[in-house]
């Protein structure tokens, strides 16, 4: 396992905010399988709704490169490289 995640978020009001992220990784069966070229990296936005008990998200993650897919990022269709998830709390 090899991962890691860049975010940056900034509170638009009290109870809103956004966030930009980055991230990247991917899963061998044993060390010597590592090689950088099959990370797996991803980017979006997200927004954020900070209620009493936990922050709530809605964020947009676009798969910039799949190590298991050779048709380029700019030649897939929309939702084949789109990912929406929804979640409570912060992601980590």
């Amino acid at each position: 396992l090899f991962e890691g995640s860049f975010e940056f978020r900034e509170h638009s009001a009290e109870r809103i905010g956004t966030a930009i992220f980055f991230d990247y990784g991917n899963v061998w069966n044993n060390v010597s399988e590592f090689r950088f070229d099959n990370l797996a990296i991803a980017t979006g936005f997200g927004f954020r709704y900070y209620s009493d008990y936990a922050p709530f998200r809605l964020d947009f993650g676009l798969k910039i490169y799949d190590p298991n897919s050779s048709t380029k990022f700019y030649k897939r269709k929309l939702f084949d490289v789109l990912e929406i998830q929804i979640g409570i709390g912060e992601a980590f």
